[in-house]
């Protein structure tokens, strides 16, 4: 990944409630699904009925009753969806909201923390404003406030955009979760600003721009990849960087068998970690090479295969 051009920046440092110091007023921008799911507590194998799923806002308000929370989608192109859409929140004076967020949300892509000197109705406009980008061959599309890409992302945008994506925002801070490991970033803008409300959609990303981020996508997803194998116990006495290396080769292979979703390429480069032995052989090859059936389909079948010890009376099972 460049580092030329680097806006959102690793905190080195502990983290807590004052890292926006400086700020007059400090906002959480809650991604609800990454909460919801992370506080569902799942159904008991004797239960009679399912447990009840809180909300977000419940969740916010059990820490502080005091909270103001505005959808991010209320009122435009997903006001269908929005309770389960992106959470704009000001806690109440003295909260302990944030430091509920450092410790127990951001571990789970809660969200990102942001700093302000503007009102909380001026910031909504803004970020509102931000829910769909408009792309330059294939019109718009929802932006994903999604804390584990967004140092790519911001990253991405030219330097003279920095302003404009941030308005009246003068710090952003969140934590990026790559496999088991993580670090904080921090973005600041040094002009905020709360520019006169625009529509939906105004945002337009450049090719040069959405080519940068897909390659620092790609870039974060295969350091999650590696990190995730270093803690395997098939790696656990080889170094991150053979990880790596044999992420990005699996990585190459994917996209040539037709396996693209990070969730199929990460289910197979497990397998490669964990069957390693037998991952070169043609058999493997040529199961994966039907590629008129699903990735998940031949996904399964590789791995009965190696679970089977590479038995070839089964390979096609």
């Amino acid at each position: 990944m460049s580092t030329e051009n680097e806006w959102a920046v690793p905190i080195n440092t502990a983290i807590t409630v004052a890292v926006l110091e400086g700020c007059p007023s400090t906002l959480l921008l809650l991604n609800t699904q990454a909460l919801e799911d992370w506080a569902y507590p799942g159904l008991p194998s004797d239960a009679a009925q399912f447990p009840h799923a809180p909300s977000v806002t419940e969740l916010v308000r059990q820490i502080d009753r005091t909270a103001r929370c505005r959808w991010l989608w209320e009122g435009g192109r997903f006001h269908s969806q929005r309770e389960r859409g992106p959470l704009l929140v000001e806690p109440g004076e003295s909260s302990p909201l944030l430091a509920h967020f450092i410790e127990h949300w951001a571990p789970v892509n809660g969200g990102v923390l942001l700093g302000t000197e503007y009102p909380l109705e001026d910031v909504l406009g803004h970020l509102a404003s931000l829910n769909t980008l408009t792309l330059p061959d294939s019109g718009p599309a929802r932006f994903n406030w999604d804390a584990t890409k967004l140092a790519g992302w911001l990253n991405a945008l030219d330097a003279d955009r920095h302003s404009d994506w941030m308005g009246p925002v003068t710090r952003m801070v969140w934590r990026a979760n790559v496999g088991p490991a993580h670090t904080w970033y921090r973005a600041d803008n040094a002009e905020p600003e709360a520019a006169p409300p625009q529509a939906d959609g105004w945002f337009r990303a450049s090719s040069h721009e959405l080519e940068a981020f897909a390659a620092n996508d790609l870039d974060r997803f295969l350091l999650s990849l590696a990190y995730e194998a270093s803690v395997r116990p098939a790696w656990n006495q080889k170094l991150l960087a053979e990880a790596q290396t044999l992420a990005e080769r699996i990585h190459r292979y994917a996209q040539a068998v037709n396996i693209r979703q990070e969730k199929d390429v990460r289910a197979l480069f497990l397998l490669a970690c964990d069957f390693a032995p037998r991952f070169d052989s043609p058999d493997v090859h040529r199961i994966l090479g039907h590629t008129e059936e699903s990735p998940q389909d031949r996904l399964r079948a590789l791995a009965r295969w190696l679970s089977d010890g590479g038995s070839t009376d089964k390979e096609e099972s």
